[in-house]
C-alpha cells in the first residue's frame, strides 16, 4: 500500500522525484 502511494506522490510531483526516490532508500536502509 505504500509502494502505491509513493508512486502516486511521484506522478503528481515529478519535481521531488528526486528527493523522493532519497527518502524511499533512506526509509528501506533504516527498516
Amino acid at each position: 500500500m505504500k509502494c502505491s502511494t509513493t508512486t502516486i506522490q511521484l506522478k503528481r510531483m515529478p519535481s521531488q522525484t528526486a528527493e523522493q526516490k532519497a527518502r524511499s532508500r533512506f526509509e528501506k536502509g533504516n527498516r
